[in-house]
């Protein structure tokens, strides 16, 4: 039998003679859509791959809600120079106590155990301590001749903390209650004193140094507890206070409509200007003209200026919408005065232009033993004090305050927004337009000073002293709330 094989006589498949075939197909690999995504699980192994950047522990504390009784303001803390040493500065700052006490200066101190400070250069700078008394806002002021040479010592020294937590300036404020704490074997706990400790360095601004303060401590029997202050919640600053008062109806004889004050040329003295105004009086009186005034006691005014223009007085007879005018020749000339003397309240309360007005009763009225109320006189004066105000270049006269004497009682009088004639018997409490703003049911009977809103009654504006300052109608600051009783009924 012949065997069948290759054409390679040596037994070997010849070269080329057959074709190769291709590799067999892959199947399709399935597409990642842009909305899938492959993940790989790994993990490290702690031992080869350690963390470089660990994550720092952070403690959680709870605060301590503690009553502090002596309170240094640290943005008050300052130096300012010692007038009778040249060179040297003196630590000064406000504080609040609710008991008596000491204070210790001391420069470059290090506090040690149980709320004891050490000066590391007391043979340069002696502590200085300082008693104090009880109450809030005190301004404390190292004593001359205490206070540090800032040129004694390195700057470095005095612009940061040094080692081993030595202060440049540490303030400790320490006192002792009237009453301390007892515990149970009767003995004080954890000593009668507490003290607060301000640590604080020295920078320099401009050339000058100043105080930085970096730490407070508190140490309140025996336990030591570092202040913190807190950025949020912040506590809303106390509303200024806002003085309630109730009105006093009085009966004013004579009265000055203060709108209808100005200054006229005098015709027969060129230069000069007279005083002139409308005015109501039910009695007899005068009336007196007196320039850079001063309101003494006892309804006197005196006259700074005597000498330049003196005082004029002028009688008048009862009638009502009477016209006044001060006498020729004895007006002002403003060109003998500063502007500012005559545009503004001087010191000591002078004012450029005050008008005194005096009505004594024919019948003053009587007690029930037949005697005149108030002395025997019963006289009233009404001052009216104003200043001059320049517009285009000629003086006006504006009225600014005016005060009613009455048998020696000084009131000040108030002019009231949308009172009106609800004074008199006419006042219906139920018009619209007369209700509280706040609460629009009660009438209104308080006014806001110094804008003189009538916009309130007395319910709601004790409310609001508590909660604003603002005026209800015109949001401008209030300074006093004046509460006026209208009389509704038939008696007067």
């Amino acid at each position: 039998m012949s065997n069948i094989g290759s054409s390679n006589t040596n037994g070997r498949r010849r070269n080329g003679s057959r074709r190769s075939h291709p590799p067999p197909p892959q199947p399709p690999q399935p597409e990642i859509s842009p909305n899938q995504y492959v993940f790989a699980a790994a993990t490290p192994d702690p031992a080869q791959y350690q963390n470089p950047n660990p994550h720092p522990y952070v403690e959680h504390q709870k605060a301590v809600n503690i009553r502090n009784d002596v309170n240094l303001k640290k943005e008050s803390l300052r130096v300012e120079p010692d007038e009778e040493n040249p060179g040297r500065f003196l630590v000064s700052f406000t504080f609040d106590a609710t008991a008596a006490g000491s204070i210790t200066i001391m420069f470059f101190a290090k506090e040690g155990e149980d709320c004891g400070l050490t000066s590391t250069k007391e043979n340069m700078l002696t502590p200085v301590t300082v008693p104090f008394k009880q109450g809030l806002g005190q301004k404390f002021r190292q004593p001359c001749g205490t206070g540090i040479d800032f040129s004694m010592f390195e700057e470095a020294e005095l612009l940061k903390e040094c080692k081993m937590e030595v202060y440049p300036l540490a303030v400790k404020a320490e006192f002792i209650p009237v009453s301390p704490s007892v515990s149970a074997d009767g003995s004080p706990e954890g000593g009668a004193s507490n003290s607060q400790i301000t640590k604080a360095v020295f920078e320099k601004e401009k050339g000058e140094y100043q105080v930085r303060v970096l730490k407070q401590i508190l140490w309140v029997n025996g336990i030591r507890y570092e202040l913190q202050e807190i950025n949020w919640p912040a506590i809303p600053p106390p509303l200024p206070y806002v003085e309630h008062r109730k009105a006093v109806r009085v009966r004013n004889y004579v009265n000055l409509n203060k709108e209808s004050l100005r200054v006229e040329p005098d015709e027969e003295n060129l230069g000069r200007f007279l005083v002139s105004f409308t005015f109501d009086a039910t009695v007899a009186g005068s009336i007196t003209i007196m320039f850079f005034a001063k309101e003494g006691e006892d309804c006197g005014l005196t006259s700074t200026k005597e000498n330049m223009l003196a005082p004029v007085t002028v009688p008048f007879d009862e009638g009502l919408g009477q016209k006044f005018r001060q006498p020729c020749g004895t007006g002002i000339d403003f060109s003998m005065f500063e502007e500012t003397e005559l545009l503004e309240v001087g010191e000591m309360e002078v004012y450029p232009l005050a008008v005194k007005a005096e009505a004594i009763p024919v019948s003053p009225s009587r007690s029930a033993d037949g005697n005149p109320e108030g002395g025997a006189s019963n006289s009233q004066i009404t001052i009216t004090k104003a200043v001059f105000e320049k517009e285009k270049g000629e003086y006006q006269v504006r009225g600014v305050k005016q005060i009613l004497w009455v048998n020696g009682i000084r009131y000040v009088l108030q002019d009231i927004d949308r009172i009106g004639n609800s004074v008199d018997n006419d006042f219906d409490g139920n018009d619209p337009g007369k209700e509280c703003v706040i609460c629009l049911s009660e009438p209104r009977d308080t006014t806001v000073l110094p804008c003189r809103h009538r916009c309130m009654c007395s319910g709601c504006a004790k409310h609001l002293r508590f909660q604003t300052n603002r005026c209800p109608t015109c949001r401008r600051p209030i300074v006093r709330l004046l509460e006026i009783k209208v009389n509704t009924g038939s008696d007067n």
